[in-house]
């Protein structure tokens, strides 16, 4: 055949030409010029393929085994090491490119392909930014590659029709759904503090391990190569998607105390530990009754690693003088040891402490906290209440500490305050 001559297969698509004109994209036999004027011979299907597993794709294509013209697609791609898994509805294969683990399952029944690449773990504490920016991410026109939500999962996942998923389509859209998948882990672990994959959690990924979805009557065409997508979610959120119950703490007061989790900071500084403490606080929470003198105070929070993760059963040993400035050093009054529950949360009440005398000047209103979690250092600090005129000439106290109470229509103060463990 001369260099020129036109081939037997379209250029374009890689389909056997009947007659001049494919019938799938239109293209022709013709070599595609390139910007210089030279015949191009990079199609998929040109004179000299310098990819020869696509000849044998097509071919299994035509034979009806789209389970080996997957194989060859793959082989093409340089990654021939794809292991084939049975699934109840077809044939799937599972190979590793590009630091992600991809299924590619072929299902006769809905006559489609499709590829999935598991990208990340949903943040516990930015769960409804990274639902946004599925969304977002996905309402590109511009790519067939869609993320969908599988419980805590997130794949990115490209679905084509068999009928005119072409072998070097199959390459194109695998190599585009692994550049989303890639683009998108980047957004959700490095800004959005999702969980990266581990290589132990990748290497335990089946296509039968993987969350199920529920798909839409429809698969909605876009364009016209073939490529459909399916808008997903997990079994689980289209039945319901409650609240996550709340453990209470030791305080065993109102939910309505409870924190919602909510993004952290950098770590939380430390404050000087000062003359009072005691060890051997009760586990209470309760500090304070409505008879005791003072004014209510309720604190809430979350303790969250550095990564944003909330941490559970994390022990806080709290101590703070009464409202004229004294501390029990006796016993155990304004003295109290709880901890975190499962979502990282507490719940302290208690009054506001009194001020006392610190050599010329007196102490702003302030209470000691020690924060113990296993695998972080013990932090030892103070918080402080906003506009309290004795702030400004404090030596020890840190901006970051100080808290902003609110007065509620009972005449608790309620603040909020959140540790980030280092």
């Amino acid at each position: 055949m001369l260099e020129n001559s036109p081939s037997q297969r379209c250029t374009s698509c890689g389909l056997q030409l009947v007659g001049a004109v494919c019938a799938a994209c239109g293209g022709n036999g013709h070599p595609i010029a390139l910007a210089d004027g030279d015949a191009a011979s990079s199609g998929a299907y040109a004179n000299e393929a310098t990819r020869p597993e696509l000849d044998l794709a097509q071919d299994a294509k035509q034979s009806g085994d789209h389970g080996r013209m997957v194989t060859h697609c793959l082989a093409a791609l340089g990654i021939r090491d794809a292991r084939t898994q049975s699934a109840a509805d077809g044939t799937s294969l599972r190979a590793a490119a590009g630091g992600f683990v991809a299924f590619l399952s072929v299902r006769p029944q809905q006559r489609t392909l499709v590829i999935e690449v598991p990208v990340a773990r949903f943040p516990l504490t930015q769960y409804v930014p990274a639902l946004r920016f599925l969304l977002e991410r996905s309402d590109r026109d511009e790519t067939a590659p869609r993320l969908s939500a599988r419980g805590d999962l997130v794949m990115c996942r490209t679905v084509l029709r068999l009928s005119t998923a072409t072998p070097a389509l199959v390459c194109d859209a695998f190599e585009a759904t692994l550049a989303v998948a890639t683009e998108s882990a980047r957004v959700l672990v490095g800004a959005l503090q999702a969980r990266a994959l581990s290589a132990r959690e990748q290497a335990s990924l089946t296509v039968e391990t993987l969350p199920r979805g529920v798909a839409l009557p429809e698969q909605v065409p876009v364009g016209d190569r073939g490529v459909a997508f399916q808008t997903m979610a997990s079994e689980n959120d289209l039945a319901r998607r409650p609240a996550p119950a709340v453990e209470a703490p030791a305080a065993r007061f109102g939910n309505d105390d409870m924190p919602p989790v909510r993004k952290c900071g950098p770590a939380t500084a430390d404050n000087i530990e000062g003359p009072y403490y005691k060890e051997g606080a009760p586990n209470r929470s309760v500090l304070a009754n409505a008879k005791t003198e003072g004014t209510p105070l309720v604190i809430t929070g979350v303790i969250q690693s550095l990564r944003c993760e909330p941490l559970a059963n994390v022990e806080l040993d709290v101590w703070h003088a009464n409202a004229k400035g004294a501390y029990d050093n006796d016993g155990y009054t304004f003295r109290g040891a709880m901890k975190t529950d499962a979502h990282g949360r507490f719940a302290l009440r208690s009054i506001i402490p009194g001020r006392y005398l610190n050599g010329a000047t007196y102490r702003p209103a302030h209470i000691h906290v020690k924060v113990r979690a296993k695998g972080y250092e013990e932090l030892t600090t103070q918080l402080y209440f906003a506009g309290d005129p004795y702030n400004a000439k404090d030596p020890f106290i840190v901006d970051s500490l100080i808290m902003k109470p609110t007065k509620d229509d009972k005449g608790v103060q309620r603040a909020r305050f959140d540790f980030v463990l280092a």
